[in-house]
């Protein structure tokens, strides 16, 4: 019998000697566990600050981006409106150059008359 309760009491100080392994690796695991969950917080905190910052950031381009579609809008608008207003001017300018044209070959013609002598200049 007395080997039998040895063979007990070594079988209980391995189970105790595997109890404190179990609780050294359990407290082990809770520790890194701890610091993985600091570690997650701390970066989760700095991902989010950044998508944070990321969002700021695109709000602010596509602000920019609708108040330039209503400067190029605006601009749009003025160039239609100068375009309106060019057309009848294009049309006086072509008139204008066509007597400018008739005016200016008459001068000439009378410059060559003066020269050949075929006209006269008389004053009164």
């Amino acid at each position: 019998m007395a080997a039998s309760t040895e063979v007990i009491i070594e079988r209980i100080e391995a189970l105790r000697c595997d109890v404190q392994d179990i609780s050294k690796k359990l407290e082990d695991h809770n520790r890194r566990e701890g610091e993985f969950r600091e570690h997650y917080v701390k970066e989760h905190s700095l991902v989010d600050n950044k998508a944070q910052r990321a969002h700021e950031r695109i709000d602010q381009v596509e602000a920019r981006m609708a108040e330039q579609a209503k400067q190029t809008e605006t601009l749009r608008q003025a160039i239609d409106s100068l375009q309106k207003s060019v057309q009848p001017l294009i049309f006086a300018n072509k008139v204008m150059m066509w007597l400018a044209g008739i005016l200016g070959t008459s001068i000439i013609i009378l410059i060559w008359s003066l020269i050949t002598g075929q006209a006269q200049v008389v004053f009164p």
